[in-house]
């Protein structure tokens, strides 16, 4: 394996580091149903060409470490003029980086998954209880 490729893991690993603390610093602290959850709402490509200066196809690789070691999700996708939204849920570390890199399917074992699936269903069925005037 040439030094390159060894290097590249490492660079991905620094530049989620970049993103996120970015994210986390333009982020706004929002309530949530028992806790508080702190969440970017932006133009992501922007933020990571614009401001941490990374060249496009980080964004894929940066967005995909994140989801995987558990850091950060989705919660809504921008497209246009729509800015996307993600919570941000932990600091990468190197060890959640070595989980990721080490896991099969990241996405799939981090603790955090059956939290986000609860969480996710939790939300539909208020919107849908919501709608169908359950609740107000």
């Amino acid at each position: 394996m040439s030094e390159q490729e060894m290097e590249a893991p490492v660079a991905v690993f620094r530049h989620a580091v970049t993103v996120y603390m970015e994210m986390a610093a333009q982020g706004t602290v929002i309530q949530a149903e028992d806790s508080n959850m702190l969440v970017y709402e932006g133009k992501l490509v922007e933020l990571v060409v614009d401001t941490c200066g990374l060249s496009v196809p980080y964004y894929t690789k940066v967005t995909q470490a994140l989801k995987g070691m558990g850091c950060a999700r989705q919660l809504r996708r921008g497209g246009g003029s729509s800015p996307s939204q993600w919570e941000l849920i932990r600091e990468p570390t190197p060890e959640l980086w070595e989980a990721y890199l080490n896991s099969a399917d990241p996405e799939d074992t981090t603790e955090y998954a059956p939290m986000q699936t609860v969480r996710d269903l939790s939300t539909r069925i208020k919107r849908i209880e919501k709608a169908i005037g359950i609740i107000t």
